[in-house]
């Protein structure tokens, strides 16, 4: 599955998601409902530097934008749920690819996972680690 590995967040239904990052919105789902394992609602946004990032298990109706739209970091692109395969917990799954390689796009096929981390928090240059929790500066 192409969107396998990545960071898993966490958070209550509903939690309003932000872009990490500014960019063009290239992919998005929201067709999915609430607790359907066989789906998931998502945002596939493509940055200045051909990076793209996934946000998945939103809730039905809740992705905000639509493709082609540009967005800043920091901008309210989607809802949080609980739709996909998440095993019954309730998280925002975010993956950033080093390519533009995935569903949607071009040449969709495997693409590597970059490790992510938070600009105002201790440095974490091989990601975040799992089950830690970091607070901001």
């Amino acid at each position: 599955m192409w969107f396998a590995k990545g960071e898993d967040f966490h958070m209550n239904i509903g939690t309003e998601i932000l872009a990490a990052r500014s960019g063009r919105v290239v992919l998005v789902n929201d067709g999915t409902a609430d607790g359907n394992p066989n789906g998931t609602n998502l945002i596939t946004i493509l940055h200045d530097d051909e990076t793209v990032a996934v946000y998945s298990h939103l809730t039905l109706n809740g992705v905000l934008v639509s493709v082609e739209d540009e967005v800043n970091q920091g901008d309210l692109i989607g809802l949080s749920r609980n739709t996909g395969n998440t095993g019954g917990v309730w998280h925002l799954h975010f993956s950033l690819h080093p390519c533009s390689g995935l569903p949607g796009l071009p040449n969709p096929e495997s693409y590597p996972i970059r490790p992510v981390t938070f600009k105002n928090t201790e440095a974490n240059p091989q990601g975040l680690g799992t089950g830690q929790c970091y607070t901001a500066d």
